[in-house]
């Protein structure tokens, strides 16, 4: 549960996690077209698999950046 405290800057955005998470699944699609040899689905025991581990790199990212970035302090 978050802190009274907290900003709203400071709380993980659902809009910035999916921003990463597209962003990584993407770079792994590109990745994977361009070696014939990739297979996502086996390297990550299926596609779902592949997309919950995008979703956790997301949120973990997004979860660091708002403790380590002062959004309020950007233009």
């Amino acid at each position: 549960m978050a802190e009274e405290n907290e900003s709203e800057t400071d709380r993980p955005d659902p809009a910035g996690i999916f921003a990463c998470a597209m962003s990584l699944w993407e770079a792994l699609r590109a990745h994977a077209e361009a070696d014939s040899g990739m297979d996502l689905s086996d390297c990550f025991n299926g596609i779902d698999s592949l997309m919950r581990h995008v979703m956790r790199i997301g949120q973990e990212f997004e979860a660091w950046s708002c403790s380590h970035i002062a959004f309020s302090e950007l233009d």
